[in-house]
């Protein structure tokens, strides 16, 4: 069957990091309850769990916030929020709220706006045909468009890159010592 796996929380952030550790911990048996759970223990699993387990955390942000030696859940939920909040954006404040258990995402809250839209493939083999080449960004463009519809905002930049992963010249990567 399909396995599953309940998270329950104070908030929703609360909730689906619960989810993960009831996924990831089988002494949970499938179910973890923040509300229930020993805040010790609670603590001690946030302190292990690295920070882009948290809902909203993408893998550019877990750069960011490591150059502000915020590595774990744990960490973050100690953050100062409105340093963060300068930093980043009243989001990651937003954030930082709800892993401390308070609410702030309402269950029937429409998705939080995002400040980028990325629609991005790889192909399986290199593509020479420049009509290929506009059908994938057409294709691509379209996407993006789709999800910024539905977010009823408006685009101020898009950018398009195009690469080719090779060692071969004149792709292939040179470093330079000064």
């Amino acid at each position: 069957g399909l396995p599953c796996c309940i998270g329950i929380g104070y908030s929703k952030t609360q909730a689906k990091l619960a989810n993960h550790y009831a996924k990831k911990i089988k002494s949970f048996k499938g179910v973890c309850n923040f509300i229930t759970l020993d805040p010790l223990i609670m603590e001690d699993l946030m302190q292990q769990t690295s920070v882009k387990e948290v809902w909203g955390i993408g893998y550019q942000l877990v750069k960011q916030l490591q150059s502000y030696e915020v590595y774990t859940c744990l960490d973050l939920t100690f953050a100062n929020e409105h340093h963060m909040a300068k930093a980043f954006s009243v989001v990651m404040a937003r954030t930082i709220r709800e892993l401390k258990g308070q609410s702030c995402i309402q269950l029937d809250d429409p998705a939080i706006p995002t400040k980028r839209i990325l629609a991005s493939r790889s192909f399986a083999q290199a593509l020479s045909s420049i009509e290929i080449i506009k059908q994938a960004l057409i294709f691509h463009l379209n996407r993006a468009h789709r999800r910024l519809m539905k977010q009823e905002q408006l685009c101020a930049c898009v950018q398009v890159m195009l690469y080719e992963k090779t060692d071969k010249p004149p792709y292939k990567k040179v470093t330079s010592q000064a």
